[in-house]
């Protein structure tokens, strides 16, 4: 029959085959030191097995097995590499691979993702002033300052029956508003995207744009809209001709708008 504590002579190598419950101490002799669950021994073909209580040391054959008792002295090793302490919603547990391992925030990735789209066709006439378009505004609130948001903008086609459209980026924190995207030279306007068309309407275009907000320095929502001017009449999501058929060239694609927090 199976014993716990010394093992009496002649009986080595008797196992345990059913449940044990210990209700006091459970602990090993000098001689006998090591108790292994779910293995045969603390050797290094059992490396990986679940639970090596009172092996050698850290270093030895059996570090890399998930509970560690050093030999003789009872302390837990495993206790030097897990914190002692919970974290918090959204951190990670990182680690050196040679200190305790600790709970940090999360470093890179994506964070979340706001998106919107439209599949209406606004429209809009000559003019000088950015203006909105219905339905390309979006919010959202970056868990830290110093992570960054890539935007991202894709206008299934534009339509044109003159020259010129341009968009911009609209970025409003708090009520105070930044256009961003493009650089501005003694009058000229600045723009995120610029589309140029023929005149004879038939000649139409997809726009992406795309922007990295690293300057927004702040955990409030943040709303972001895509702003457009043209010259002449411009649509979007159509064509300037929008023919009847079932053609390619008068196929209605949709537009879509994406904002990612990113983690650094």
């Amino acid at each position: 029959m199976p014993y716990l504590g010394r093992t009496p002579a002649g009986a080595a190598g008797n196992k345990i085959t059913g449940d044990l419950k210990v209700t006091g101490v459970l602990s090993a002799d000098s001689i006998n030191n090591n108790i292994v669950l779910d293995g045969t021994d603390g050797s290094s073909s059992n490396a990986t097995d679940n639970v090596v209580m009172n092996g050698t040391d850290s270093d030895s054959t059996n570090a890399d097995d998930n509970v560690l008792y050093e030999e003789n002295t009872g302390d837990m090793l495993v206790e030097k590499r897990i914190p002692t302490s919970f974290g918090t919603d959204g951190q990670v547990l990182t680690s050196t691979g040679s200190t305790q391992s600790a709970f940090e925030d999360a470093g890179g990735g994506l964070l979340q993702m706001v998106h919107v789209e439209i599949s209406t066709e606004p429209s809009i006439t000559t003019g000088t002033t950015y203006t909105d378009i219905a339905g390309l505004s979006l919010s959202i609130t970056p868990a830290s300052t110093s992570n960054k948001i890539l935007v991202t903008f894709n206008a299934g086609i534009v339509g044109h029956t003159s020259n010129t459209v341009a968009f911009i980026l609209e970025r409003d924190i708090g009520g105070s508003t930044t256009l961003l995207g493009g650089h501005t030279s003694l009058t000229r306007q600045m723009a995120w995207i610029r589309y140029d068309s023929d005149s004879d309407g038939n000649h139409d275009s997809v726009c992406t744009g795309i922007y990295y907000d690293t300057t927004h320095n702040t955990t409030s929502a943040i709303t972001y809209k895509v702003q457009w001017m043209s010259q002449g009449t411009a649509y979007l999501n159509r064509s300037a001709s929008f023919e009847n058929n079932t053609y390619s060239y008068a196929s209605l694609p949709n537009t879509r708008f994406f904002a990612q927090e990113i983690g650094v």
